[in-house]
């Protein structure tokens, strides 16, 4: 439901919707492509494979574009 004013335009969205917060894909790009059934030996191993992960996908701006995208 939209709702407007002179000033401002307000959109009303589900209490919990994921699908609407572009950042939840990110998420699962990660999890799916970069993380899945993965086991690491430290704290430091993991991080070590974020970081590369956020890099690959940074670096990736179709692949960005196509999950954060409104349509």
């Amino acid at each position: 439901m939209i709702h407007t004013t002179t000033e401002h335009e307000f959109i009303t969205f589900a209490t919990y919707a994921p699908e609407l917060n572009p950042i939840e894909h990110v998420w699962d790009e990660l999890r799916e492509k970069h993380f899945h059934n993965r086991v690491f030996d430290s704290l430091d191993a993991l991080e070590d494979q974020l970081e590369a992960a956020l890099r690959t996908i940074e670096n990736n701006a179709p692949m960005v574009k196509s999950i954060v995208a409104w349509k």
